[in-house]
């Protein structure tokens, strides 16, 4: 059983188009999950804009892989891949005291 009315099929196919405020509004104002709301507006055909994706600008990304070789090289540990063993956590451990 649907948790959406017939009232509330209305009131979404009037207020259309939808964004992601649109449907927030809608979500909040009948106590529904956000994800729900734009999935009922899909399944009804309506027209819906996604919220723009945020791109990163904090530079660099920095990969585990190279954290990693940094802590090794620093520590004097041996050069190998993968994550570090229990007696290398122990080393790391101990340094860091």
């Amino acid at each position: 059983m649907s948790v959406y009315t017939s009232t509330m099929e209305s009131t979404l196919r009037q207020k259309a188009p939808h964004s992601y405020d649109t449907a927030q509004e809608f979500a909040q104002g009948n106590g529904l999950p956000i994800r729900s709301v734009i999935s009922k507006i899909k399944s009804m055909g309506l027209d819906y804009t996604p919220k723009p994706k945020t791109v990163s600008t904090g530079g660099a990304t920095i990969k585990k892989t190279e954290i990693v070789e940094a802590i090794r090289s620093t520590l004097n540990l041996s050069q190998r891949s993968g994550d570090f063993t229990k007696a290398e956590l122990m080393v790391i451990l101990e340094n860091l005291a």
